[in-house]
């Protein structure tokens, strides 16, 4: 079809999940190419194989920056579905 005329902007898009075998609301951002998890999320669910390197990452709009403490594997588990994915921790995220 033809591309829209107007700029949509749709609502995030939740769902609730296991992360790591504990249920926790999850934030699907279609237009990210990184995933990031609030450390008191994860430390919710007794998660230690944190490697804990501070990093910036440089946002969309070229010049601001986000900082995460390290990244770590998690385990999402959904509908019958299970997958692993690399993640940011961060001490907080802007949709809270």
């Amino acid at each position: 079809g033809d591309a829209p005329t107007r700029l949509l902007n749709p609502s995030p898009i939740f769902i609730l999940a296991k992360v790591n075998q504990v249920i926790t609301k999850i934030m699907f951002d279609t237009g990210s190419a990184k995933s990031f998890i609030k450390k008191s999320i994860l430390e919710q669910t007794n998660h230690v194989n944190t490697q804990f390197k501070q990093q910036s990452y440089l946002m969309a709009d070229g010049s601001s920056t986000f900082n995460i403490l390290g990244t770590t594997e998690i385990f999402i588990e959904f509908e019958k579905s299970c997958t692993s994915i690399i993640a940011g921790v961060v001490d907080a995220l802007c949709v809270d």
